[in-house]
């Protein structure tokens, strides 16, 4: 539902945000927008905040807040009515919510924009095309002041790196539980990303399962995504899983499962190389 107001005049700020598919955030955590100051409300300060996967466990939303910052110019109280939207790459409005509200320095108000379902499939041709989100802030006094509409803009980049690769295993079937077989993963620029370590786990009583140890050598490195295939000498592919991980400064390792056991390879032998 968008949120009506009575003043023609405003301040507008439009924020998009690139390949937010990517955003490494978890649940309650955030990214910021760059700050904007507001003259006619006083020159304060303000952010807003994005929580791409909720602000809340078991929240299944994108949420966004308005902030305005600690050290904010102006009153210590400062009552304004705002709204908070999504829109089309069009400008055209696909959710939106607003009240009024009294914001003290340091005070952040917002709401549960959409859910998470809807942005990254239902209608993620709406609201991501080119993988770009579009964040709208509009602020009205309320005091009844006319002030000169005004609009600001501000862009944040999550920098990607996509690598697709082919990892030929020689002598697979002689493989020894825990005998590590590396690949190394280089950006474009040739620099070091990850180490791949596949190996073979269990064995006797328990299952053989195939697993990808991955270790990030770039401590820029945040959250990943891993799509495993199994190709056969026909170049048809067997879909082995989808992993997502997050890594933090410590270098942590994150381990990938193949979707099917050693023991399934062996069967399936035949149709799955051939």
């Amino acid at each position: 539902m968008s949120y009506q107001n009575d003043f023609k005049n405003e301040f507008r700020f439009l924020w998009t945000i690139e390949n937010f598919s990517y955003c490494w955030q978890k649940k309650s955590e955030r990214i910021a927008s760059p700050p904007f100051v507001v003259d006619a409300l006083d020159d304060s300060e303000w952010k807003l905040w994005l929580c791409p996967r909720g602000d809340k466990d078991g929240n299944f939303h994108i949420a966004c807040f308005l902030y305005r910052e600690s050290d904010s110019s102006g009153p210590d109280n400062i009552e304004i009515e705002y709204e908070l939207a999504f829109l089309a790459a069009d400008g055209a409005v696909l959710v939106s919510k607003g009240l009024k509200r009294v914001f003290n320095k340091g005070i952040y108000r917002g709401f549960d924009l959409e859910k998470r379902q809807v942005v990254f499939s239902a209608k993620k041709d709406e609201f991501l095309p080119r993988d770009t989100l579009t964040v709208r802030c509009r602020l009205w006094r309320n005091d009844r002041r006319r002030v000169e509409t005004t609009q600001f803009f501000a862009r944040t980049v999550i920098k990607v790196d996509r690598r697709f690769f082919c990892w030929t295993i020689e002598n697979f079937s002689g493989l020894q539980p825990h005998q590590d077989n590396s690949f190394i993963i280089r950006s474009a620029c040739k620099e070091l990303l990850l180490n791949l370590n596949l190996f073979i786990s269990g064995g006797q009583c328990a299952e053989e399962l195939i697993k990808i140890k991955i270790v990030p050598s770039n401590p820029n490195i945040k959250y990943l995504t891993f799509k495993c295939h199994l190709v056969s000498t026909k170049g048809s592919k067997t879909d082995c899983g989808l992993g997502e991980y997050w890594f933090n400064d410590c270098y942590e390792s994150a381990a990938f499962i193949l979707a099917f056991t050693n023991n399934d390879l062996v069967k399936n032998k035949k149709s799955l190389f051939t």
